[in-house]
Formats: structure tokens, C-alpha cells, sequence
């Protein structure tokens, strides 16, 4: 009995003993875990290198951009602040070496490539972050009483009352010139059908300067009774349009919205991820989705809004863009030429089955009928004795 009890007691005692190890080992797990947790909040919060960084964003996006850098500024140990400014404007500031953001976020890609194309050999363009945060297909709008859907952008564009805008400045403006040429390079149209079209319309809008707001350019053209191009966000924040947002048959080119750094700050790189991240959240994406906007996966908008489904046009050659708005420029932009003609006796002499001064007036005249309305042209006759 006596040994029993011994045995016992030993035995509470070393359940008793076991009970307080436990008990030590649980309180240092409570308190391993209480430290952790009260070293993650300083860490995250105590950033003694916190940076500023600018970030460039297409105005229309940048309200979505100010939301998403709330929710990453703490995290990223940076303090945003977000400038409204269209694409043009940062591209040129880059180009010249002077006012250049931390990040940047234009609507498109092809800006990029401009700028890069631009720079002095061995200068350093601007390096993608991120290569989507949102996207928008641009789409003709066309009065809701008008012919319907075209087959080509060719054929959109030949409409006598188009407008596709300042294909130099907007990116949904280079879209049609952009894309017509992808249809021609792909055998849809004639590259011939193209380039007169073009200079049809920048003789059109040579009279005035289009717009370059997406909402004072539908105003504008809705004024006229004629098409225009805009992106599917901006038609969406139409509340009331005379319009119908449609893409051609053979598809469309998206607004990207890519993310890159542009200037040397150092952690860019860091910051931009981070407010990618933040933009693609669910929070992001709700905000993305209420402004308009497709993730970039490419999901039509909810509810039915927008154009749907469409067949994405690529360009396959990366030369096209450049050459496409070289073109452009020069028969968009105003510009003032002198003309020198030899009158003299001489210019009658034959030439085949004309003259030489009737192969010149005519030659004069084909070349009046290619230059816009906006062009000054002088002319000089010379001759002996004149």
C-alpha cells in the first residue's frame, strides 16, 4: 500500500512537472508570436528610406491610380503622388530629358516605343513594370441612325463625315490609321485605298483642329452628324450619347495601360510592382471595373456594357507604328513649300506625246490635290528676259 502511494505521488508529481513545461513552452510560443507580431507592424510601417514617387497617369485613369496608392504607400515605403497628364505631354518631357515621373502609366504601349525611339542611342528608355494594369478597346462611335457596323476600319474611315481625331497626340486617334494598315498588310484592302483615304482626312480636319478630350470630341462630332473613334471607357462614361459603340468585323486595338519607371529614383522598380499589386486587387479591380475599365485579362464589362467580345488586331511588324505616323505627320501637319517653274520658251519643246510645261502644270496639279487645306504653297516663275 505504502509503495503504491510512493508510486503514486511520483507520479503526480512528474505529471505535475510535465504540466509546467508545457505550460513554459506554450507562454514562449504566446510570446514568440506576440513579438513577431509586434515586430511585422514596425517593419512595415518603420521605413527610414521612405521615397517620393511621382507617378504620370492618363487622366483618365488616374483617379483609380490615387485610390490604388492609398492601400500601397505604407507597404512599398513610398509616398505617391499622382499627376493627371496625358500621354503626349510625359512622352515629350522624356524625349527632351526634363520633368520626367518616377512611374509612368500611359494608355498605351506604343507610347513607349516612341519615346525609346526617340532617345539618343545608348539612352535608356523607359523600363515596363508591369505590362497591363487595365485595359480598352477603342471603338467607332457611329450615329444610332447611321449605315451600322463596317466590315474594314478602310471602310469606316471613307465615311465623308469621320473624324478620327489628333492621331499624334491620342492613341484612339492612331487606332483607324493604325489598324487600316494592319487590314492592307493582311490582304483585307489596298495599301493605295489606305493612303488616299488618309490624306482625304487630314485634308478634312485641316480646317480645324480636332479635339484630343474624348467627351468635347463626341460633342463636337455629334454637332456634325458624324463618326468618330474613342476608347469603350470613354464612350462608357457618356451618360447620354447620340451614339452607338461598335467595332469593325475585323476587330480592334486595345489601350494597354502599361506601368513603367522613367526616371533614376532608385526603387522604382519596387514601388511600381506594388501598386500593380494593388490595382490588381479585388479592390483594384472593382474600382478598374466601375471606371469603365477591363482587367487585363481582357473580360468584357459586366451588365452587357461595352461591345463584348471582338477579335483583337495585332501588328506583327513593329515598324508599321513609325512609319504609319511619319506618314501621318507629314500630310497632317501644317507645313509651307515653294513651287520654282521654268517658263520659258523651252517648255514647249515635246515631250512624248505632250509638252514639257503641260507635264509640269500637271504634274503641279496632282501634287496641289495631295497636300490639306491647312499647307501654304508659293510659286516662282523664272524665265530669260521675263
Amino acid at each position: 500500500m505504502g509503495g503504491r502511494h510512493a508510486v503514486a505521488k511520483e507520479s503526480d508529481s512528474g505529471h505535475k512537472w510535465q504540466y509546467g513545461i508545457g505550460l513554459v513552452v506554450i507562454a514562449t510560443i504566446l510570446t514568440g508570436v506576440f513579438v513577431l507580431q509586434e515586430d511585422d507592424n514596425p517593419a512595415a510601417a518603420s521605413c527610414s528610406t521612405t521615397r517620393d514617387v511621382t507617378v504620370a497617369a492618363a487622366p483618365e485613369i488616374a483617379p483609380v491610380v490615387e485610390a490604388a496608392t492609398k492601400r500601397v504607400s505604407g507597404d512599398a515605403c513610398a509616398n505617391f503622388t499622382v499627376e493627371p497628364q496625358a500621354p503626349a505631354l510625359v512622352a515629350q518631357s522624356l524625349a527632351i530629358g526634363e520633368g520626367a515621373p518616377d512611374l509612368w502609366i500611359p494608355d498605351s504601349s506604343l507610347w513607349l516605343a516612341r519615346v525609346s525611339a526617340q532617345l539618343v542611342e545608348g539612352a535608356q528608355g523607359p523600363q515596363e513594370v508591369a505590362k497591363s494594369v487595365a485595359l480598352s478597346p477603342i471603338v467607332l462611335a457611329l450615329p444610332k441612325d447611321g449605315p451600322g457596323r463596317p466590315e474594314t476600319w478602310l471602310q469606316a474611315m471613307s465615311d465623308p463625315k469621320f473624324t478620327t481625331g489628333d492621331a499624334l497626340a491620342t492613341t484612339s486617334a492612331a487606332v483607324p490609321l493604325l489598324a487600316s494598315q494592319a487590314e492592307a498588310a493582311k490582304g483585307l484592302t489596298s495599301a493605295e485605298s489606305v493612303s488616299a483615304t488618309m490624306v482625304t482626312i487630314a485634308q478634312r480636319q485641316s480646317v480645324a483642329a480636332p479635339k484630343t478630350n474624348p467627351a468635347e470630341l463626341l460633342a463636337e462630332v455629334a454637332k456634325a452628324g458624324g463618326s468618330t473613334v474613342v476608347s469603350e471607357q470613354a464612350f462608357a462614361a457618356q451618360e447620354a450619347s447620340p451614339f452607338v459603340a461598335v467595332v469593325p468585323q475585323t476587330g480592334s486595338l486595345m489601350l494597354d495601360y502599361p506601368m513603367a519607371a522613367t526616371s533614376d529614383n532608385p526603387g522604382n522598380e519596387d514601388a511600381g510592382k506594388a501598386l500593380a499589386s494593388a490595382l490588381g486587387s479585388a479592390d483594384g479591380v472593382k474600382e478598374l471595373t466601375e471606371a469603365g475599365f477591363r482587367t487585363p485579362k481582357g473580360e468584357p464589362l459586366p451588365e452587357g456594357a461595352g461591345v463584348g467580345k471582338f477579335t483583337p488586331i495585332t501588328i506583327d511588324n513593329p515598324q508599321l507604328v513609325a512609319q504609319t505616323l511619319r506618314k501621318w505627320s507629314v500630310i497632317a501637319l501644317p507645313a509651307q513649300m515653294l513651287s520654282v517653274v521654268d517658263v520659258s520658251g523651252s517648255m514647249e519643246a515635246q515631250a512624248g506625246d505632250s509638252s514639257r510645261m503641260a507635264l509640269t502644270v500637271e504634274a503641279a496639279l496632282t501634287g496641289l490635290s495631295l497636300m490639306p487645306d491647312s499647307w501654304s504653297v508659293g510659286s516662282w516663275a523664272f524665265s530669260h528676259r521675263l
